[in-house]
């Protein structure tokens, strides 16, 4: 294991990723157990983007089970961490996590019977989606045919979107 080899990073990583998987397979206390491992692990070595991309993701699960106060506190730390790494990538993953707060926080400010303020939801979680599927203007010019998004670059990118995606939480407000 990581570590037996003294490596706590890739430790806290893994339990991470393993979170990530059981949090996508709906074993919801297991997932959120194995967030806060590979938070504490990933804080104690400073792995701060890791660190913020697994709290983001254990935000989404307290958003989930209408904690909403751990959601946002998780969250802000996780969105200070990636404002000061800087790093476009952990950022996007950690704003998709943010759609779990949003339709959490819609959900219980909404009737289930009001169709607009539903689409309206959709559609904004949509718009979220979007950014990191689509491929940004400056990258096209940049790059041309070889632009790719940042759902394309990268898989924690691509799991923040699995678990916000149909089948994950947009199938609690799809009517």
């Amino acid at each position: 294991s990581a570590r037996e080899l003294g490596n706590l990073r890739w430790e806290g990583v893994f339990k991470g990723y393993s979170a990530g998987m059981l949090h996508e397979c709906g074993e919801y206390r297991k997932a959120q157990d194995r967030y806060s491992q590979a938070v504490v692990l990933l804080h104690q070595v400073d792995s701060l983007r890791y660190e913020a991309l697994f709290r983001a993701c254990a935000s989404a699960l307290s958003a989930r089970d209408g904690d909403l106060d751990h959601a946002r506190s998780e969250l802000a730390i996780a969105r200070q961490i990636v404002d000061k790494q800087g790093d476009p990538v952990f950022a996007a993953a950690v704003e998709l996590c943010h759609g779990h707060v949003e339709v959490a926080t819609w959900r219980r400010a909404l009737d289930h019977n009001d169709a607009v303020g539903m689409q309206n939801m959709q559609r904004a979680l949509a718009e979220r989606i979007a950014l990191v599927e689509n491929v940004a203007e400056k990258d096209k010019r940049r790059f041309g045919a070889a632009a790719r998004s940042l759902a394309m670059r990268s898989e924690d990118v691509r799991l923040a979107l699995r678990l916000l995606k149909p089948g994950g939480m947009l199938s609690l407000i799809t009517p």
